[in-house]
């Protein structure tokens, strides 16, 4: 963000949009000279990256861009594990609040959805496709920070996550 100053994209506060009474209100949507030309979700579930995307299509189309002109890029937490490292795999317990802590699942509505890249690599391969059918079309990897279990990792550890995705995950995809 360009703060202080008029920030990304200019004059957002003047915009409009945010949440009332728990029910998305839509906002202006910013001119490409405003703000670039990526929409940036961190870390979605799959239904909220076709939700947004639904969104912003209807937003693009209502201010006569073209949608394909907007790229949708998500973040998402990334650990590749050996399927001897996953079966040992257990998630932190989820506090008081689903969302009180970024977990590597969320609620949405009822329903718990992962919001992490953390599994084997036909897991992983399998829920980034689910990303990009739902409107994703760049994924950036949140290798060592977003979620406790994550924090602290050596940069053995992070390589080794790379190296894992580029041998194992990506020739799935």
């Amino acid at each position: 963000n360009t703060v202080p100053g008029l920030g990304t994209p200019r004059g957002w506060e003047a915009m409009g949009g945010g949440y009332r009474d728990g029910e998305i209100v839509a906002g202006r949507l910013p001119k490409r000279e405003e703000f670039g030309e990526a929409w940036h979700l961190a870390p979605p579930p799959v239904s909220e990256v076709a939700r947004s995307r639904r969104n912003l299509t209807d937003a693009l189309h209502s201010a006569g861009r073209r949608p394909e002109e907007v790229e949708v890029t998500i973040r998402l937490p990334l650990l590749v594990l050996t399927p001897e490292e996953a079966a040992g795999y257990s998630r932190p317990e989820a506090g008081r609040h689903p969302r009180a802590e970024l977990r590597d699942q969320q609620f949405v509505g009822n329903e718990l959805e992962e919001v992490s890249l953390i599994g084997t690599a036909e897991a992983i391969a399998n829920r980034l496709r689910r990303h990009c059918e739902a409107g994703a079309t760049y994924v950036v990897f949140d290798l060592f920070y977003s979620l406790p279990h994550l924090r602290g990792r050596s940069i053995d550890a992070v390589l080794t996550t790379m190296r894992r995705f580029t041998e194992q995950v990506r020739p799935l995809l």
